[in-house]
């Protein structure tokens, strides 16, 4: 996994201020070590409904505070899975 420590308290921090985590994974090319650069694809599940405009604010606070581009994922505890969700939970790395 290719999160350094620093950047992972960072994010758990701006997570725990806005929501309750049921969950929270790390996907996508950070989980490979073998893999140089990307993004930081996070998948979180809330204990409670996030509307989208908080979806957009929380992505945001995300992407401001580690200083790299996240990209968040959130599957609501009323929502059915879809497929990406499914890929995320597969070969992710839980967080939280």
């Amino acid at each position: 996994m290719r999160l350094p420590e620093p950047l992972l308290v960072t994010i758990k921090q701006v997570l725990s201020d806005a929501v309750d985590v049921e969950s929270l994974w790390l996907f996508g090319s950070r989980v490979d070590d073998n893999k140089r650069g990307g993004d930081i694809d996070l998948y979180l599940e809330p204990k409670q409904r996030l509307s989208y405009p908080d979806m957009i604010r929380l992505e945001s606070r995300l992407n401001n505070s580690c200083g790299e581009k996240v990209d968040l994922l959130v599957k609501n505890p009323d929502e059915p899975m879809t497929t990406i969700q499914k890929i995320a939970l597969e070969t992710g790395v839980r967080l939280i």
